[in-house]
């Protein structure tokens, strides 16, 4: 079986920290982006390896190329193909400077679902659609590592997604009504989360607010701890979620699924009604909908409601738009996966990016 000799892995960890900061239009790309596209290119390239293309440097990648993957990709059911194809195009057209080779993905695909993007979806993620009990799994996780209960704590009453949560720093962000998430959202764009109304479901976020500040070392640090890096603590995070049984791989049950059950509660208090995911058909008042999805939008960092139905499901007919209009991409599809050195790192070649959520 061909391999990848050393001189082709090092002429590509040099293309890649090259070209891997910036996105196309020169600004720099973020850490999830650039950790994404080392592992679908590395993969990739292994991948042919296995089926025996001879490529003595990566700048002898061509289109046949990009078909025999994709024709893999679709074979094995993976899911992202769309997203893969956009990085080869990425590296085959601009970082080795082979203008138009790579084109759309329609023309590589043989199924149009492989590279269709769903904003829509009939399977519940959250733990309670997947037969867990958030408070029981919480308390497990608490016992064993009260930090990492805190934050799934933070998944639950804002929905965040686990960077945000590791990046919280509940001193400064906490503004009383509201909690400022300045850093860790995708695209990096900051937003702000409204508590709740007097009540219960308001004196919880408060609750989960001052345990934040209480636990951790230095007013003004985030939630990870002094003398952690950001990557070792989130592998630590990984770590103990899967020792205790929290892995979206094994069970259906990631820290992701509590940004989804944060979403399907808020839309169904808003609107009275139960969601499509948990198999709701009853439709809300048409206003107070539109209402409920943009501020849901609004609170989980997307910037157009229609992009919900990944959340709470799709009644099948059109979602409401949003005055400002999201790029279209899949809801948090990299989010909480332990990335590796985008300059060049080993992955599976078969499944890039597999850490849950």
């Amino acid at each position: 079986m061909a391999s990848l000799t050393p001189m082709f892995l090092n002429e590509l960890k040099s293309i890649i920290a090259k070209h891997n900061p910036y996105k196309v239009d020169g600004s720099v790309a973020s850490y999830e982006t650039q950790a994404k596209r080392a592992e679908v290119i590395h993969a990739g390239f292994w991948t042919l390896a296995k089926q025996g293309c001879r490529l003595k440097s990566p700048r002898q990648f061509k289109e046949r190329h990009m078909h025999k993957l994709v024709e893999h990709w679709e074979a094995k059911g993976i899911k992202d193909i769309q997203t893969r194809i956009s990085a080869f195009r990425t590296f085959g057209n601009i970082w080795i400077e082979k203008p138009s080779m790579i084109k759309c993905s329609a023309k590589y695909a043989t199924k149009a679902e492989s590279v269709k993007r769903k904003y829509v979806t009939n399977t519940d993620k959250t733990w309670s659609g997947n037969g867990a009990e958030a408070v029981t799994l919480i308390k497990k996780v608490t016992e064993r590592d009260a930090r990492v209960g805190i934050m799934l704590e933070l998944g639950v009453a804002f929905g965040l997604r686990v960077k945000e949560a590791l990046l919280l720093q509940p001193h400064k962000d906490d503004h009383g009504d509201r909690v400022h998430i300045r850093k860790g959202s995708k695209g990096g764009r900051q937003r702000y989360i409204d508590l709740e109304e007097p009540g219960v479901l308001r004196d919880y976020q408060r609750s989960v607010l001052e345990q934040a500040k209480a636990i951790i070392e230095r007013a003004g640090t985030s939630m990870i701890p002094d003398g952690s890096s950001f990557v070792s603590y989130r592998n630590h995070v990984y770590y103990v979620l899967h020792s205790e049984g929290i892995g979206r791989a094994r069970n259906g049950v990631s820290f992701h699924g509590l940004r989804h059950e944060y979403a399907v509660a808020y839309y169904e208090k808003q609107t009275g009604v139960t969601s499509p995911v948990k198999g709701g058909t009853e439709q809300p008042d048409p206003i107070v909908e539109q209402e409920a999805r943009e501020a849901l939008a609004k609170n989980l960092g997307h910037s157009r409601a229609s992009i919900l139905g990944c959340y709470i499901g799709s009644r099948h007919r059109p979602m409401p738009k949003s005055e400002n209009p999201e790029p279209a991409k899949a809801a948090d599809a990299d989010q909480n996966k332990d990335m590796p050195d985008p300059a060049g790192a080993k992955v599976d070649p078969e499944k890039p990016g597999t850490k849950d959520e």
